[in-house]
């Protein structure tokens, strides 16, 4: 089912543009940002992750509560794997910061 989403800077309340957000998170997990009319991998990893927490906790903000929630139905093998693997600790706290610490992801349909 086709949803519509929204990056929201916590500090200005403020939509942000898509492709700003596709830089920022490249930039933080120190990779190049797309060019101008690229594909905005780094944003659509992030917007996946936030819909897939929304779809399966409800809602339509992602909250550190809906994301932890979704987190901990890993199983306990994944959940060892993430926590010992630095990739995925850095996407996971790439996550976080983009989902509900400094931005707020928000979708609807």
């Amino acid at each position: 089912m086709p949803c519509s989403f929204k990056f929201i800077n916590n500090e200005t309340n403020e939509m942000v543009p898509l492709a700003e957000i596709d830089d920022k998170v490249a930039q933080y997990l120190g990779e190049t940002p797309q060019p101008i009319g690229g594909n905005a991998v780094f944003m659509d990893m992030v917007a996946e992750m936030g819909i897939k927490v929304l779809m399966s906790e409800g809602g339509s903000f992602v909250t550190s509560d809906t994301f932890d929630k979704l987190i901990d139905r890993q199983s306990k093998e994944l959940k060892e794997k993430m926590e010992q693997n630095e990739e995925c600790k850095k996407e996971i706290s790439c996550f976080r910061k983009f989902l509900y610490e400094d931005y707020t992801f928000h979708a609807w349909r």
